[in-house]
């Protein structure tokens, strides 16, 4: 093994590996709970910049999965893959809207992903009428769901297989 080969290898060992079937949303209380603080030596070395938390998934011969938290309302979950000295092959980021909303509106994004390597990234977006004083018009709720379905190869790229 070359050096950076095996400083990676150290790096993402120390990261704590969580098999899937693994199922998180912005908006709910499960969200990234598997997802650990990471602080180890090599963490500024291969670690992206902002990211605070990760996990390893589908540990494999060919390529690391680690999916990394960002700071944000909702923490940001994205998934990098690597080669086995670091490189980075393919990154997905997890949430495609995020958690917003106010009286008119609000928006969730959920994840699926699975242990043959699929994700389901899920956005839903509901929204309200109100009236001239802001309140709720009974019957108005409309509801809008959105789905994007990836794999990953066995060379760790992240391939799109079908929108909706």
């Amino acid at each position: 093994m070359e050096s950076k080969e095996i400083d990676f290898f150290k790096y993402y060992s120390e990261i704590q590996l969580v098999q899937p079937p693994l199922t998180f949303s912005c908006n709910k209380d499960t969200s990234l709970k598997f997802i650990k603080n990471i602080d180890t030596v090599l963490s500024n070395q291969f670690k992206p910049a902002m990211a605070q938390m990760a996990c390893r998934i589908w540990p494999n011969e060919s390529f690391i999965s680690i999916i990394y938290g960002f700071p944000s309302d909702d923490e940001t979950p994205t998934l990098i893959t690597y080669t086995k000295n670091g490189k980075v092959i393919d990154t997905l980021c997890l949430y495609r809207e995020g958690c917003q909303g106010d009286q008119s509106f609000s928006e969730n994004s959920t994840v699926f992903i699975s242990s043959d390597k699929k994700i389901i990234l899920q956005d839903t977006l509901v929204t309200l009428k109100l009236d001239d004083k802001g309140n709720q018009i009974s019957g108005s709720e409309s509801t809008l769901v959105s789905e994007a379905n990836y794999i990953v190869n066995n060379v760790g790229q992240i391939i799109k297989t079908s929108e909706k």
